[in-house]
């Protein structure tokens, strides 16, 4: 039935063959005959059942429902749509998403808190612990979202599974270690080989603009660690998205230019305002938010383009729904 609007369109309308005012629990595999519980046979349990008529077994219509729109969703192809479902996503749950985030933004504080000299060595420790920690579950959260919209899952509730992270912390911390990684390297190379401050830093930043995606598509494709590090996978992961690799990067564009324009824009009022070191904690907190929704909206574009790339058309709906379940 896939690639047949006209046999998809009368799936989403159906209703039992022999009960019109019925809407159908199953369909024939075979003859593709939507019936209700009183036209077929059950075999075992109550949810195993027969077509009467050609004796084949049928496939529960909410599956088979559920699929029909999955598939359809995925050959409409990337567009403003999914921009737009993007943008919104992070919004479905706001007060779990600002919770999250304003904790994250309170994390950046400890990076500016550290100090190399008196007493702030120890707190500053613990203060880049805290950030590392916390930046290592933003970027759990971030690859499980691209992992779960990639299948087609696009409630924020059912996407990020916050529980579930935290009780693997020690991975999530790992794979954020290996994403840091993956994007700095370049510039401790640099630093290694004796290169001035502001070269290193033009560096870090140049690389982890251009290769932060990839990296972070590589590590959800791959689920390993060191996966990102290696930018031949990196690459792999536009190679994963087909003809929607450059429709993502400018997608990708446009969300790190406005986020970095409202950091500055923060930056600036703080500094018109006289805002002090200890005081910065309450512009982390903006700061926080802002790349949490820039790295949510990223991520579930990113989800999207794998999704709409795994489009196969040889599948049928019989294959689709044995695969999924």
């Amino acid at each position: 039935m896939v690639g047949k609007p006209e046999a998809e369109a009368a799936i989403l309308k159906s209703k039992c063959q022999n009960h019109p005012q019925l809407i159908p629990v199953c369909v024939c595999v075979e003859c593709e005959t939507p019936l209700c519980r009183n036209c077929v046979k059950s075999v075992g349990v109550l949810t195993a059942f027969v077509c009467e008529t050609c004796k084949s077994h049928c496939l529960p219509f909410k599956d088979v429902l559920e699929k029909v729109n999955l598939l359809i969703d995925k050959r409409s192809g990337f567009g403003s749509r999914d921009t737009k479902m993007a943008l919104l996503f992070p919004l479905q749950e706001i007060f779990v998403f600002l919770l999250l985030s304003g904790l994250y933004g309170v994390s950046l504080y400890g990076i500016v808190s550290f100090s190399p000299t008196g007493q702030g060595i120890l707190s500053g420790i613990f203060g880049l612990m805290f950030a590392f920690c916390c930046t290592s579950i933003m970027f759990g959260c971030v690859s499980r979202i691209i992992e779960h919209v990639d299948q087609g899952r696009t409630e924020q509730r059912d996407v990020l599974e916050i529980t579930s992270l935290l009780s693997n912390l020690p991975d999530v911390i790992t794979q954020g270690f290996g994403l840091l990684f993956a994007i700095s390297w370049p510039g401790l190379v640099a630093a290694s080989m004796g290169f001035s401050s502001t070269v290193v830093l033009a560096i870090f930043i140049c690389w982890a603009f251009v290769y932060y995606p990839l990296a972070l598509g590589a590590m959800t494709l791959s689920h390993g660690v060191f996966a990102p590090v290696n930018p031949i996978r990196g690459l792999q992961v536009l190679a994963e998205m087909g003809t929607n690799s450059l429709l993502f990067l400018g997608r990708y564009l446009a969300t790190i230019i406005v986020s970095v324009g409202l950091i500055l824009i923060l930056f600036l009022i703080a500094a018109k305002a006289g805002v002090g070191v200890f005081s910065a904690a309450v512009l982390a907190i903006p700061i926080g938010i802002i790349v949490s929704y820039a790295n949510a909206v990223i991520a579930f574009t990113m989800g999207r383009c794998f999704f709409k790339a795994a489009y196969n058309p040889s599948l049928t709906i019989e294959e689709t729904v044995t695969v999924q379940y």
